[in-house]
């Protein structure tokens, strides 16, 4: 995703230019302002790259399970599920 990153980050940078509100902002206010700025449009920036370079929302599906299986408290124990593996379909009971 580094073609992606490269995009958000180098579109972030030209759009934070054009706001002289933002950029002429004195203090630690008029920085923590342009820091939580670039951030949020980094992010989004970011996330429309790789929708638009992988030509759908998969990875950010995968990125949400993975999220979802990490969270604490989500005990998946006394559901059976089925792996399936090419051809072959593996019953699994907890």
């Amino acid at each position: 995703m580094c073609v992606a990153s490269a995009l958000a980050g180098s579109m972030a940078a030209m759009i934070l230019r054009r706001m002289p509100s933002l950029v002429s902002a004195p203090g630690w206010v008029g920085a923590l302002d342009r820091s939580l700025t670039l951030s949020v449009l980094f992010a989004a920036l970011y996330l429309g790259a790789v929708v638009l370079l992988h030509r759908g929302c998969d990875p950010l599906r995968q990125i949400a399970a993975l999220v979802g299986d990490m969270l604490p408290g989500r005990d998946r124990r006394g559901r059976g599920g089925v792996i399936r593996s090419g051809a072959t379909a593996i019953g699994i009971s907890r």
